[in-house]
């Protein structure tokens, strides 16, 4: 019996920042500001403008794709990231 779920836009936000926003903001941060790092590798000033900006563009690319990934999720599954809501077969 197929039913007609609709996912609210609250269900969408309490699963993206209980699942993915933990994973990609919160834990990283939270392991730069508790241990020591430098950023671009401590390779010379010219090349760590390259690194930080490859990161930024992975970075960008990996938002991009949560951000489908979502709205595939809420499109054509009816359903959210988070298992107690989740998509129709």
């Amino acid at each position: 019996m197929a039913t007609n779920k609709q996912s609210s836009v609250l269900s969408h936000f309490v699963s993206i920042l209980l699942l993915p926003l933990n994973v990609t903001v919160i834990i990283p941060a939270l392991l730069l500001f508790f241990f020591h790092n430098s950023v671009g590798w401590g390779v010379e000033p010219p090349i760590t403008i390259l690194v930080v900006l490859i990161g930024a563009i992975i970075m960008i690319l990996g938002l991009l794709l949560v951000i489908l990934t979502i709205f595939q999720f809420a499109t054509k599954g009816k359903g959210t990231l988070a298992p107690w809501d989740p998509q129709e077969n």
